[in-house]
């Protein structure tokens, strides 16, 4: 996607330029049903360290399975992240009614306290904003404590979902271009044959 205003152009990247990256950030794990999958994810996507017009026909079809079943296990995953998020969005929803609640007694504590020790007069307090509410959840270290927890694991959740649908899209670039080179051998072996039989 271009950014607007940006006329540079997009870099071709090589192999290289990742050779410096840990080789442990392209493994990943992950559970779907109590079924724990692990793979080294540059394996699946890697071109520049295989030739792929060497491979055999056996190794071809071998390396399409592997594309099929590891898109659906990501979509599978991407799916199950999808539905686990759900519940954390509809647990963080029950959660932060209650905070708000919470937070705006804190609030109105404060004011009656700024009123009683600082002789601040009632008219100086308006009604009591979302920002007051949401100052005071923040500020108030059990709130702000569960409240971190819960966008944290929500983040991770979306970052996980965004990497697995990334590897699925992959994946099926990856199994369409197996699948060109299995149809030019194919188109090529029958041009042979064509051509023998003339």
């Amino acid at each position: 996607m271009k950014n607007l205003g940006t006329t540079q152009k997009k870099k071709n990247l090589e192999y290289s330029d990742f050779e410096e990256i840990d080789p442990g950030y392209f493994h990943i794990q992950f559970s779907i049903g109590g079924k724990v999958f692990q793979k080294a994810v540059d394996g699946l996507i890697a071109f520049d360290r295989e030739s792929l017009r060497d491979l055999s026909d056996e190794a071809l079809d071998e390396a399409l399975n592997d594309c099929s079943y590891w898109r659906f296990t990501f979509l599978s995953a991407a799916a199950e992240l999808e539905q686990r998020l759900m519940r954390e969005e509809r647990a963080y929803n029950s959660w932060i009614a209650e905070a708000q609640t919470k937070a705006k007694h804190i609030v109105i504590q404060e004011r009656n306290r700024l009123i009683r020790e600082e002789k601040i007069a009632k008219g100086w307090f308006g009604t009591i904003t979302k920002q007051d509410i949401e100052s005071a959840i923040l500020t108030d270290p059990d709130l702000a404590e569960e409240f971190e927890a819960f966008h944290a694991r929500m983040d991770s959740m979306r970052k996980n979902i965004r990497l697995l649908n990334g590897l699925r899209d992959v994946l099926q670039d990856r199994g369409g271009y197996l699948q060109s080179i299995g149809k030019r051998r194919l188109e090529n072996r029958k041009l042979k044959f064509a051509v023998r039989d003339s």
